[in-house]
């Protein structure tokens, strides 16, 4: 539900910066002051909630705050570079560089295509960003979040059905079980008294065999 409703209102929040045109004060990099850098970083933080992207978190961030398009989202891809160094290091201390050197060179390789396959990537968006606004994308998360919601509202429903099916076939054996129960106390009854009647007349046959005697 958290990623859900993070998709839902960052797409929102895109589509309504978008619908309404503020002036930009930050054009350029030159213009962006270390304070307001700074800010954005903070903003990259919101990356911590399941379900926000941490460039959509900072490109909307900047454009609160007064930066262009284009900058916000240029300037979201440089914030990446310190992040993803950090993270990759991080996962490096963890597996305590124990690597034969066949899995450096499948690391190596896997980077450096990572690596080429994000240029060619950003340099996409950079360019569609310059002819496009952000409108589609919040439209798309908007749709992704009630489709997310969707199929965990349906996932729901059938985990409580299976709960309903199993308390069903629960209440069914127990009382199978207490039919049972009861049989089997009516049989062991009928057993008794076929053996008391056994008992007496064997009793009575022993007694007329006396009195012949």
């Amino acid at each position: 539900i958290v990623v859900a409703l993070a998709l839902i209102i960052y797409g929102i929040i895109m589509i309504y910066i978008e619908s309404n045109k503020r002036k930009s004060k930050v054009k350029d990099f030159s213009s962006l002051s270390y304070k307001l850098a700074f800010c954005i970083g903070i903003i990259q933080c919101l990356a911590l909630i399941p379900g926000t992207s941490r460039s959509g978190s900072t490109i909307i961030g900047a454009m609160l705050l007064g930066t262009s398009r284009f900058v916000a989202t240029e300037f979201s891809f440089f914030m990446a570079v310190p992040t993803m160094l950090g993270a990759s290091g991080v996962k490096l201390l963890k597996a305590g560089f124990g690597f034969s050197g066949f899995e450096w060179v499948v690391l190596g390789i896997g980077s450096l295509v990572a690596y080429v396959v994000s240029i060619v990537v950003i340099k996409f968006l950079i360019d569609y960003i310059r002819k496009n606004d952000f409108k589609s994308f919040g439209y798309y998360r908007i749709a992704l979040g009630f489709i997310v919601l969707a199929y965990f509202y349906l996932l729901w429903c059938e985990i409580e059905n299976a709960k309903l099916r199993m308390q069903g076939m629960q209440i069914m054996q127990n009382a199978k079980y207490k039919n049972n129960g009861k049989l089997k106390f009516k049989l062991w009854i009928n057993n008794i008294n076929i053996c008391m009647k056994k008992d007496g007349f064997q009793l009575k046959r022993s007694e007329e065999h006396t009195s012949e005697l």
